[in-house]
This record gives C-alpha cells, structure tokens and sequence, in this order.
C-alpha cells in the first residue's frame, strides 16, 4: 500500500506547480507583446479615443456595439493621465483581468455554498486551484477571448448580479434572521448589475439563460421541488427583479446616449437592429464551435469520450448519495450553459469566435472541479481497500486525467521565452510605443480598411473605415439611417478633402480593399486606383507602408520614410 501523506504531499505540490504556470500563461495571454493590437483591442481603443475628440458613435463614424465600455476606456486614459497607447492598453487589460478574476471568485464561492459535501479548505482551496489550471487559455486558437473587449465586464457583472439573486432566493427561503432591507439590497444591487452588464455588451443573459434551462429541465425530471418557484414570494421578487434589470438597462443605455450624444432610437438601431442582420465576414476562421470549445477544455478526442463516460457515471449515481445528487444536477445546469452558448452563436451570426465561448470557460471549470472531487473520493477508497496493481492501475488512471493541467507546464515555457523574444525584438525594444505610434505620424488624417493599420491616437477620414470584409454591413448602414450612402460619401471625401495617408501595406491590399467593397458592400471603387496613381505616393519605413499624399512626401521623408521606388 501507498501512504496517505506522501500522496497529498504529491498531490498538493503538482497543484502549485500546475497552478502557478497556469497563471504564468493566463498573465502572458492578458498582456501579450506585440508589433501592434488585436483588430478589435484597436477599434475599441480607437473608438474611445474618436469619443474623446467629440465624435458621435454610428453618425460620425461606423460602429455596431455600444460604446459603454470604450467611455470606460476613455476614463482610464484621463484618470490615469497615460501618454502611450501601450500604458492605455496595459492599464486597459489590467482591468480586464480583475473582471476575469472576479467572476472566477464568485463562481467558485457560489460552488463552495451549493456544494455541502467537500473535504477541508485547503484541500478544496486545491481542487479550485486545479479545475482553473485545467483551462486551455495558453491555446493560440483562444488568443481573442483574453484581450481588450467588454465581453469580460458583460459576463462579470451579469453573472454577480444573478449571484446577489441567488443569495436573496436562498435567504428568503431559509427564513435567515438578517434583515429584510439587507436581502432586498442584494436583489436591487443584483438587478442593477444584471441590467449593467447587458447594457455594456448585451451577451451576459447568454449565461443566465443557460442557468435557467438547466434548472427547468431538473424541474422537468423531478430533480428538484416545483413548490419553491411556485411560490408567490418567488414569483413576486423575480417579477421584481426583472423590473429592476429591464429599467437598469435602459437606465444605462440611456447614459451611454448621453455620453455619446447621439439618441436613442440610433442606439437601439446600431446595436439590436443592425446586428440582428448577419453580415458573415469574409474570413478564413474556424467555424465550428467544438474547436473553440475543445480548446477550452484543452484535450483531444480520445480524453473528450473518457470524460463523456465519467460525466455520465455521475449523473447515473445521482440517487446513490446527496453529493452524486449535487453533482449531477450541476452537470445538467452546465450542460445546458454549454448547449445554449453554441445555439445562440449558431443562430446569431454563425461564427465561432472565442469570446462568443466565455459561459463555457466556467463549463469547464465546473466539469473539471466535479471530476477532480470524484477523482479524490475515488483514490481515497482506493488507498484504504484496494491491492497493489488496482491502485497502480487507479494512479495511471489519475495521470492520464491530470495531464491536461500537465500541458499548462509544458506550455509556459515556450510562452515566456517567446514574450522574452518579443521584448529584445528591436523593432519592439527600441520603440516607447507600438510600432503604429512610434512611426506613423498621429497628426495627420488617414484613410484604412481597418484600426490596426494606423495610430490609434489619430483621426480617419470619412464614416466608413472599417467592416468592409463583413457582408453589406454598409448598406445596411445607410438603409437604416445611420450614415450616409457608402460609393457618394467615398467618393466626395476624396473629391473634397482627401485624407493625408491611405494606410493599404502596398498595392495588393489596395486591389483587396476594391474588391472586397465591390463583393461584399456591393459599391464600384474601382476609380481609387486612378485617384491613387494620380494624387498619392506608396512609401515605406521598417516593415511599414502606406500611400502619402504627394504634398506630404517631404514632411514623411524627413521622419524617416523613403518613397518606394517601382
């Protein structure tokens, strides 16, 4: 027989090892280093810095989310007086990350009381520790789901909100003696926070829908008492509590219209209406959401099928014990989060982006600190009443598990050395900014496809600067009432006052540029390339090209840049 001592010992000092490169890959993935920002970390900071300017969201320049948390952004950049859009970006992911952090803390208090049967804190404490390493977020496919976005803020505060709803249900239920102002201030303050988040990016009710279909169907199969929801307490306060979210949301939205100064009717346009038209990318990204939710759980077919027959095992025993009971109800709720996150990204624009996954991250953890807790009790017994070669055969069994958080060490070493490669990279080491800021010069006006081609801190020409790969978002635009029409607004800006810098990396995103506003947005470019020839000069500096007005050609050359020479 095996001791009991040194097998903990064992098992506690793989969860700090475990846990400490998990976090090691978790900070890396939240603070990368870089020649320049993710697509959407630049539009959300160029957005806040184009609001900071004086301009109106979806009448001055196009955008389809609201813009809440690009205000927030806003906020960040004054209150903390940052000069460098990579001190905005870093202080901007720090805050994101507190966001991540504290959904992960009140989803893992919020198991600690559902969960009645555990072994003591600190080996608890381990088995949260090891549920949370477990998570693939080292994985390249997951890269999108950790940067500057508000998704993170929408999940956090939706899913604390419907917490304090939970608190307030399980205090009126138990009859607790605290105070009745103290329980309905959990439900406001959840109300409030649910409305919040939905009102920042309406995406948090994806998690809270899922929860309440897992409950439903326990209610269907008699796994839990109709008698508690039945109740006109219950029925009175989530009245009650829906009231108080419905009226927070639009409180908020209303503080966004505000903040931005635009109306409401542009508002509910912009972010319902326009986004309820699927206007498919034109993209080379993996469309199939078990990719982006095998990577969450960070295994392979093989260990996807074993944990299928394990999860099934616990629902099975569900009558067996009050624990199994917990667990599998658990198993079912989690099951329909997951279900419920790939239908609502099915059958809302049909991609697979990451962060369209984040209720599933906590699927996993919660899958994984259900496995991890059976997998204890299991070796537990095991230690006490089986022989030799069952154990050995157990401890194989326990290995092939734990191997999954054995990538996250694997996985950290290549991540450091690789963020140690990026801050000796003299085009990153020798710059105080990212590359766009240091070389491109902010106070000039500039005409690109996308934000990641120019300073953040600079202003673009025109309404229509971005989305052009998103299928007749621009129509729809102007349909809508939104901004003007794309082929005459185009056309008079280069007319009028052409833009100093037409940030294209040469002729081939040029030619792109063209066909995709002919194939996707469905208007004829096709005279920019005279217009280019004629008025415009394609040059270059490090790994940088864009076309320079030919009026600027001596003010570009005297900050280093060269004219292309064909």
């Amino acid at each position: 027989m095996i001791e009991k001592r040194p097998f903990l010992y064992l098992y506690y000092a793989f969860v700090l090892i475990a846990f400490v490169s998990a976090l090691i890959n978790l900070l890396v993935a939240i603070f990368p280093v870089d020649y320049e920002l993710g697509h959407d970390e630049a539009e959300h900071l160029h957005v806040a810095y184009l609001l900071q300017q004086g301009q109106r969201p979806y009448i001055d320049f196009i955008e389809n989310h609201p813009t809440l948390f690009n205000h927030y952004l806003r906020f960040i950049k004054t209150f903390f007086n940052l000069k460098t859009v990579r001190s905005w970006a870093f202080a901007a992911r720090l805050t994101i990350l507190a966001h991540i952090l504290l959904m992960i803390f009140i989803f893992f208090i919020w198991l600690s009381d559902l969960i009645k049967i555990k072994p003591g804190r600190l080996l608890w404490i381990s088995f949260i520790l090891i549920s949370f390493s477990c998570l693939g977020y080292y994985d390249k496919q997951l890269a999108s789901m950790w940067q500057i976005r508000p998704d993170w803020l929408s999940y956090s505060y939706s899913f604390v909100g419907f917490y304090l709803f939970y608190i307030f249900q399980k205090n009126e239920i138990k009859g607790q003696s605290i105070k009745k102002i103290k329980n309905c201030i959990y439900l406001i303050i959840g109300a409030i926070l649910l409305g919040l988040g939905n009102t920042i990016l309406p995406k948090g009710f994806v998690l809270i829908l899922g929860i309440t279909f897992g409950l439903v169907a326990l209610l269907l199969i008699k796994e839990i008492k109709a008698n508690i929801f039945l109740s006109w307490k219950f029925i009175l306060s989530s009245l009650f509590y829906g009231l108080i979210t419905l009226s927070s949301f639009l409180l908020f939205a209303l503080a966004d219209c505000k903040l931005s100064r635009i109306n409401f009717n542009s508002w509910i346009k912009a972010n319902f209406i326009l986004n309820s038209i699927k206007h498919l990318p034109l993209t080379n990204a993996q469309n199939n959401p078990l990719a982006s939710i095998s990577a969450i759980f960070a295994i392979n077919f093989p260990l996807i099928i074993i944990m299928s027959f394990w999860i099934t095992y616990i629902i099975a025993l569900t009558k067996k014990s009050p624990l199994n009971q917990t667990f599998g109800r658990l198993i079912i709720i989690t099951l329909f989060v997951l279900i419920t996150n790939i239908a609502m990204t099915a059958f809302g624009n049909g991609l697979s982006w990451p962060h369209y996954f984040i209720p599933c991250v906590f699927s996993a953890m919660l899958i994984y600190l259900i496995l991890t807790h059976d997998l204890f009790l299991k070796a537990k017994s095991f230690m006490i009443k089986s022989s030799n070669y069952v154990l050995y055969a157990f401890i194989f069994a326990c290995l092939l598990f734990l191997s999954i958080p054995l990538k996250q060490i694997i996985w950290a070493y290549p991540s450091i050395t690789n963020l140690k490669a990026n801050l000796t990279d003299p085009l990153i080491s020798g710059q105080p900014d990212y590359l766009n800021e240091a070389i491109m010069p902010p106070n000039l006006i500039y005409f690109s496809p996308k934000p990641t081609e120019m300073p953040i801190l600079a202003k673009q020409a025109g309404y229509y600067f971005m989305l052009v790969i998103d299928g007749k978002i621009w129509q729809d635009c102007y349909t809508l009432g939104l901004g003007p029409k794309p082929e005459t607004h185009i056309k008079d800006l280069f007319a009028v006052n052409p833009p100093d810098i037409l940030a294209f990396q040469g002729p081939i995103k040029l030619y792109e540029y063209i066909v995709n506003a002919n194939h996707l947005q469905k208007i004829n470019l096709d005279w920019l390339l005279d217009s280019v020839k004629e008025n415009y000069v394609l040059m270059a500096y490090k790994i940088r090209q864009f076309y320079v007005r030919k009026d600027l050609v001596g003010y570009l050359q005297s900050l280093g840049w060269q004219q292309v020479r064909k």
